[in-house]
């Protein structure tokens, strides 16, 4: 028979409860970390913009010329 753990239902909030403090405590820390992560998903993000506006001329290179896909990069 399993041994149940009495308070394993309020645990989790119990920890976004400790979350939500550390965040109303310290915003600076989360504003720091936030700018780090958007700084490390920037170029992934202009890369995306790129790709999107690029793409209707890659398909008039494909259908118009019948250029294949990889010589539509170029």
């Amino acid at each position: 028979m399993k041994k149940k753990i009495p308070y394993i239902k309020i645990l989790p909030l119990l920890i976004i409860s400790f979350i939500c403090y550390k965040i109303i405590d310290n915003p600076k820390a989360l504003l720091k970390g936030l700018k780090y992560l958007f700084s490390m998903l920037l170029p992934f993000i202009w890369a995306f913009g790129i790709a999107y506006f690029l793409n209707p001329l890659m398909r008039y290179f494909e259908n118009k010329w019948k250029w294949k896909r990889y010589l539509s990069l170029i």
